[in-house]
């Protein structure tokens, strides 16, 4: 015969919690939870959770590391430290890239310039991102950059 009731429960406790499931976090989730924080302006946080993302999804899904990589760029850039976004934001972007990405780069990257003193260098990529750019709320964004 089983255990007794009284006994068994510890051994029931251990295998219920065994066998809980983790919820898995989707990416574009996890990319949400970063903008919040970034737009809330908890810095710290969204650097912390860019940079666990990043790590995260690094060998299994490139074009979402890379999405993460310019988040944590762009963090770094409004922290003040844009010579350790400049190594992040000169990386190349995967495979086919969406122009969204690339002109989001060569913004984050000529802002990054700009601060450290690279100014033809910035002007010079603004106006990359400016060229590649289509019509719309993005090309907003470049000519906010430029100023």
């Amino acid at each position: 015969m089983g255990l007794p009731l009284r006994k068994n429960w510890k051994y029931r406790a251990f295998s219920l919690h065994g066998c809980r499931h983790e919820r898995q976090v989707t990416p574009d989730a996890t990319y949400n939870g970063i903008e919040k924080e970034f737009i809330s302006g908890n810095l710290p946080a969204a650097r912390e959770q860019a940079e666990e993302a990043h790590r995260r999804f690094e060998s299994s899904s490139p074009d979402w590391a890379a999405r993460f990589r310019l988040e944590l760029a762009k963090v770094l850039v409004y922290q003040g430290k844009s010579a350790e976004a400049l190594p992040l934001l000169q990386q190349p972007l995967p495979a086919k890239p969406s122009i969204e990405s690339q002109v989001r780069q060569k913004i984050f990257l000529s802002i990054a310039q700009a601060r450290v003193g690279r100014l033809d260098q910035a002007e010079q990529t603004i106006q990359e991102a400016e060229n590649q750019c289509p019509e719309g709320a993005l090309l907003a964004e470049v000519w906010a950059a430029e100023e």
